[in-house]
């Protein structure tokens, strides 16, 4: 077995603190307070090395970093907010959005 990392395109990379501000944008109710770095493993900017998932799959994020922080914050809410689990609905749409831009895998 291999780790492989998936994430954003390089130029969507974003700092933790503008990250949690964007999810507010799809979840108001999300809370969050900031914290000196002190004692926190968790670094200001948090970068996925995707090179290799890139090079050896061939693969592209299917979802620009907005798109992602959307689904991620109505996952999130729909569990927290209606106890639903809606992975199965987004994954089919995660997938019929990939066909549309024809990406190698979805072949």
């Amino acid at each position: 077995g291999e780790a492989w990392n998936f994430g954003p395109s390089e130029d969507e990379n974003i700092n933790v603190e503008s990250l949690i501000k964007s999810l507010r944008q799809y979840w108001n109710e999300l809370d969050y307070k900031l914290c000196s770095q002190e004692g926190y493993h968790e670094e200001t900017f948090l970068n996925l090395d995707c090179s290799k998932a890139r090079n050896r799959l061939m693969w592209k994020p299917v979802f620009n970093i907005d798109k992602s922080l959307e689904m991620t914050a109505n996952w999130y809410r729909s569990y927290y907010e209606h106890g639903e689990v809606i992975t199965e609905q987004q994954l089919k749409y995660y997938v019929q959005q990939a066909r549309e831009q024809k990406l190698l895998w979805t072949k």
